[in-house]
């Protein structure tokens, strides 16, 4: 049995299921697939940004040639757009998820109270991955403990 591509989804579809400030992450999963052909693991957003969640090895497929993909999706939604990989480990798990703000460094403790994550941003991505008031950096954060089972993330 053949597997059929997924119909495409335009955001004129969305938007006739509700308002943007309302829109399921299944729609958002539809919308992501529509434009890129991935299909998301997870993902996660509010009202300023959405991170998808990809299977590894397809992150460069779902940005498209220079991010055209991802900056298209944007676009559309009116939201700040990362795409990030599944990985592995713990460690490989956080480096994927701040990959679009370019870690100078990625570390994962084992303490007490779990696992802390430890990552160092150049000073020029720093505001991009904290977000307006820090909600995306929370995001980032609800993801990590998802995914790699990291109970706090601490960003310098």
């Amino acid at each position: 049995m053949s597997k059929r591509p997924p119909a495409r989804v335009t955001l004129g579809d969305l938007l006739e299921r509700g308002t943007p400030d309302n829109i399921d992450e299944t729609s958002l999963q539809e919308l992501f697939t529509g434009f890129t052909q991935v299909t998301p693991e997870r993902v996660l957003a509010d009202d300023e940004s959405a991170i998808f969640v990809v299977p590894t090895g397809q992150r460069k497929s779902a940005l498209g040639h220079r991010h055209r993909q991802r900056h298209q999706l944007g676009e559309s939604l009116g939201l700040a757009v990362e795409i990030v990989e599944r990985a592995e480990t713990p460690e490989d798990q956080l480096r994927a998820l701040f990959t679009p703000f370019r870690p100078e460094s990625v570390e994962v403790i084992t303490t007490p109270a779990g696992l802390v994550g430890h990552v160092s941003l150049p000073t020029v991505t720093r505001g991009r991955a904290l977000g307006r008031g820090g909600r995306r950096l929370k995001l980032l954060r609800q993801l990590a403990g998802e995914l790699a089972g990291i109970d706090k993330v601490v960003v310098t």
